[in-house]
């Protein structure tokens, strides 16, 4: 990927990281750096599985500035809204179902529903400046390629008892094929959260296991936060952003914070870069070989970042910039399931992060090529 060994990097931190070295990881940070970056045995497994997450809408904070000028840090971008006054403009509107002929979306004032619109074989269509307001899902697409979703909003997002949509911009299975995300906003009720059932919602959600659930897409400038699953029998499988396997693409410049489960749940070829996550069960869970760039991580009530593993096969993830803002007791990685790796290029941590979870898979590892305090 672009980030590894990035000759950007080495631009940016020279004089600051002349002097580090690498470090590895063994349950607790080393009190100085190593001249020498090599991967260690992770800790004994736990005989007990993640705690299930807590639906607790707890405020975030938000991301802490660079320590010291020049250090890389998180940037937020600006997020362009809607270009429509929707001032006494809003209408609860009709289910919408999509056919060859349908016009594009292009300005939207909607609210008080559980969905807007689903379609199904329509390649170029393009949706943007929505806002919703007391929604739940605002559309949901099959088989869609060169799909456009821009400037969209929703405010107090919520999915009305009964709704079997759940909550979220879009859901999207089967053959989405180079689609674009673009100018998005999601806050949704905290007080509201879905109805607790066997199902898995997101902001955008790349869905679907099948052999025709494959594609590529991008997701830029964005700010989600408050997505709830309320308390029950099933999982509360609530992310910030997903994907499935089938899937490969970029996720960049924005923000994630408070999910029941995942900020970032990612399966596929996918590429992070520019972005903060806090406040949800676990900051990042990585199923696959993955690359990333800049990801700041603050307080989550679980692991900082989770690799999940699999029987027989080795994983290997890297991020290049990892800053983590949270609490140090927190470990920075648990691999579950299988052997997983985590490479970091540069850690920017307090000084006594814990970087290696005690229950983590045998066999994973935690490698640290440089290293700043904060």
């Amino acid at each position: 990927m672009i980030y590894r060994n990035s000759s950007a990097l080495a631009l940016i931190l020279p004089a600051l990281l002349a002097a580090c070295g690498g470090e590895e990881d063994t349950g607790t940070p080393a009190p100085t750096p190593s001249p020498t970056a090599t991967a260690s045995p992770a800790p004994s497994p736990s005989p007990t599985p993640s705690p299930a997450p807590s639906p607790a809408p707890s405020p975030s904070p938000s991301p802490t500035p660079a320590p010291t000028p020049g250090v890389p840090a998180f940037r937020m971008p600006t997020i362009q809204q809607p270009q429509i006054s929707c001032a006494g403009r809003y209408t609860v509107p009709a289910e919408q179902v999509l056919s060859s002929g349908s016009p594009d979306v292009d300005g939207l004032c909607i609210e008080d529903s559980d969905l807007y619109m689903r379609g199904n074989g329509i390649s170029g269509y393009v949706v943007e400046d929505v806002d919703a307001r007391n929604f739940g899902l605002v559309i949901k697409l099959f088989n869609m390629p060169q799909l456009r979703v821009s400037r969209v909003k929703v405010t107090d997002g919520a999915s009305p008892d009964g709704s079997i949509y759940g909550i979220g911009i879009g859901h999207f299975t089967s053959y989405m094929t180079n689609v674009t995300f673009q100018d998005l906003i999601y806050y949704g009720d905290p007080g509201n959260p879905t109805q607790n059932i066997n199902d898995a919602w997101a902001a955008i959600a790349l869905r679907g296991r099948g052999a025709d659930d494959v594609g590529t897409f991008s997701i830029d400038r964005f700010d989600f936060q408050d997505l709830y699953m309320e308390a029950g029998s099933y999982f509360q499988n609530v992310d910030g952003i997903s994907t499935e396997r089938g899937y490969s693409g970029t996720i960049t410049n924005g923000r994630i914070r408070n999910a029941s489960d995942a900020c970032l749940d990612l399966k596929g070829d996918v590429s992070v870069n520019n972005v903060y996550v806090s406040g949800c069960y676990s900051g990042m869970k990585l199923w696959d070989d993955q690359d990333h760039g800049l990801v700041e991580i603050g307080p989550n009530r679980s692991f900082n970042v989770i690799g999940k593993g699999t029987a027989g096969s080795i994983r290997q993830i890297y991020i290049e910039t990892l800053i983590l803002s949270g609490d140090p007791d927190m470990p920075m990685f648990r691999a579950e399931d299988g052997i997983v790796h985590l490479t970091v290029g540069t850690l920017i941590a307090d000084p006594d992060q814990v970087l290696h979870a005690a229950g983590s898979f045998p066999g994973s590892s935690v490698t640290v090529n440089h290293r700043i305090d904060r």
